[in-house]
């Protein structure tokens, strides 16, 4: 027979099997999410927060990165209650899109990497997702392509060869407003402009 106990009883903490110098609560600080970010990089800010193949980002990198995702989605009119999509795999571009999004207010849509176009596109549709982080990729970039329907715009973080290589015309089409936001500088303003897209440089002068 199969017996179900309430998950306030926390049986795992009963008996022996519990450690008596263990704590069995922990005070969690009312704070945002985002905090232990600042607080890490005014801490510990040289040490790595991300190593992927061969390259790392330090706490304080990631916090910087982030407050200037922030003060973007923010100049674009991104509010709190707003939602970004981030469809990324585990990847160095997350954690700056993610608290950078969160730093805004805005509630952050996870996308699951692995989904189709159909998954995509449904639940960019069903959070009324303003804006998507992408990663340029042979899978990733085909499916955000079609996933983008509808949507308000288009944001590239990443400098892969396969976003160099973008349909502007059918993006133009998919996109609700023609918006492409291009972290990467990959793309030269007056021909996007000449395209009659609305493009938005980060960082370049």
């Amino acid at each position: 027979m199969t017996v179900l106990r309430e998950m306030d009883e926390m049986y795992w903490q009963s008996g022996d099997s519990w450690p008596e110098n263990a704590a069995k609560t922990i005070d969690y600080p009312e704070e945002p999410l985002f905090d232990m970010l600042d607080r890490a990089a005014r801490n510990s800010g040289d040490l790595p927060y991300t190593v992927f193949m061969g390259k790392s980002q330090t706490f304080a990198e990631v916090k910087e990165h982030s407050d200037r995702i922030a003060n973007f989605l923010v100049s674009k009119g991104i509010k709190e209650g707003d939602r970004v999509a981030i469809f990324l795999p585990n990847v160095p571009h997350f954690p700056p899109a993610f608290f950078g999004a969160l730093k805004t207010g805005a509630k952050v849509v996870t996308c699951n990497p692995l989904y189709k176009v159909g998954e995509l596109n449904y639940q960019l549709k069903d959070t009324e997702a303003q804006i998507v982080f992408v990663l340029d990729h042979p899978t990733f970039t085909p499916t955000a392509y079609e996933a983008i329907k509808g949507s308000d715009c288009l944001v590239i973080t990443t400098d892969w060869p396969q976003f160099k290589k973008l349909d502007i015309k059918k993006v133009k089409k998919l996109l609700r407003r023609p918006i492409i936001i291009d972290g990467r500088n990959m793309f030269e303003p007056a021909k996007m402009r000449k395209a009659g897209i609305n493009y938005i440089s980060v960082g370049r002068s």
